[in-house]
């Protein structure tokens, strides 16, 4: 049995935080009950934001999963300083070949069957494309899956306290456009950073002399503070924004338009926005990885290509750059 497989990593995290959600009180509980080897990340660590930014009482940890030199899934958990465990979500990339129908099969296959066995409710609701709803009455509990089929296809879970999953009339007010736009902000900084750190002082185009022409890579830090493995930690680093914001995207478009025509104007950049940024992000993140593995001689990646993808990065922040001025200004009119 491939415990790396989408389906038995799925279910073995589900399974595990599910069955002993209750118990599991402190970080250390988690790492224990889980059956993968989990590394903290206290560096990039996000605020999960339960509904909007989270009071002292909360407090949060994100993990990695690795498989070898594979991100395999990243995990986060947010925990009541009395309550314990309130907030459980991973999201994973398939391994598989065919990356598509391994995400299909893990929900209608798997995760239907077993919820209607723990929770004896099959109303699981698919409020939008891909993204699934059941709330578990009997424990208090809100399960959410998320199907991603476009690329970087991926699968992701949560299970969450229902008073905290946003649902309940006290925390909905929290979930407005400005303190989605607050969250989209952060990830921007964050994005930004990397984006910086990777561009400066030219030495990019020194780099990629280096893994195109076939220069000895491990000369590099003479010259550079950019080496070829940190191209891989960038590309974790942005994958992970870019799911976080995909989830502000699906958060985005759940959230009803506003009745007057000013709010609805901004709820529509924002919606724009979100989705501008996604799209960069996402093309760094990629490229990230291409030349991660083209510096590790485990791909083709071809200095014409490299050419072509990084023209359409550049007019994709070009776009999101000129809807954030639009957005900006909507906000403030407000």
């Amino acid at each position: 049995m491939d415990k790396w497989s989408t389906l038995n990593l799925s279910m073995n995290l589900l399974t595990a935080a599910f069955e002993s959600y209750r118990e599991l009180r402190t970080p250390e509980m988690l790492e224990a009950r889980i059956p993968y080897v989990l590394t903290r990340v206290e560096d990039i660590v996000s605020q999960l934001k339960i509904g909007g930014p989270l009071p002292e009482n909360f407090y949060e940890q994100r993990y990695y999963i690795m498989d070898g030199p594979r991100l395999a899934a990243t995990l986060d958990a947010a925990f009541h300083e009395s309550e314990g465990l309130v907030n459980f979500s991973f999201w994973l990339q398939p391994k598989e070949f065919l990356k598509r129908r391994a995400v299909k099969k893990v929900f209608p296959n798997h995760i239907l069957p077993y919820s209607a066995t723990h929770t004896g409710s099959k109303g699981w609701k698919e409020h939008l494309p891909g993204q699934h709803l059941l709330v578990d009455k009997r424990r208090s509990l809100v399960l959410q899956a998320r199907l991603y089929l476009e690329k970087p296809v991926s699968f992701g879970f949560a299970i969450i306290e229902l008073k905290y999953s946003g649902l309940d009339a006290a925390n909905k007010a929290l979930n407005t456009d400005r303190a989605l736009a607050y969250q989209v902000h952060d990830i921007l900084t964050r994005y930004i950073k990397i984006h910086n750190a990777i561009f400066r002082f030219s030495t990019l185009k020194f780099l990629l002399n280096v893994i195109f022409m076939g220069s000895i890579l491990n000369r590099l830090q003479t010259f550079t503070a950019i080496t070829g493995a940190d191209f891989c930690t960038y590309e974790r680093e942005l994958t992970a924004l870019h799911f976080q914001l995909r989830d502000i995207q699906a958060t985005v478009l759940e959230t009803s338009v506003p009745i007057t025509a000013s709010d609805s104007e901004s709820h529509s950049a924002l919606e724009e926005y979100t989705a501008a940024l996604s799209d960069t992000i996402g093309r760094l993140g990629d490229i990230c990885g291409h030349l991660c593995r083209k510096s590790e001689d485990v791909n083709s990646y071809r200095l014409a290509q490299y050419k072509i993808d990084m023209k359409a990065y550049e007019e994709s922040v070009e776009q999101y750059t000129r809807l954030g001025q639009r957005l900006t200004a909507l906000f403030r009119s407000l």
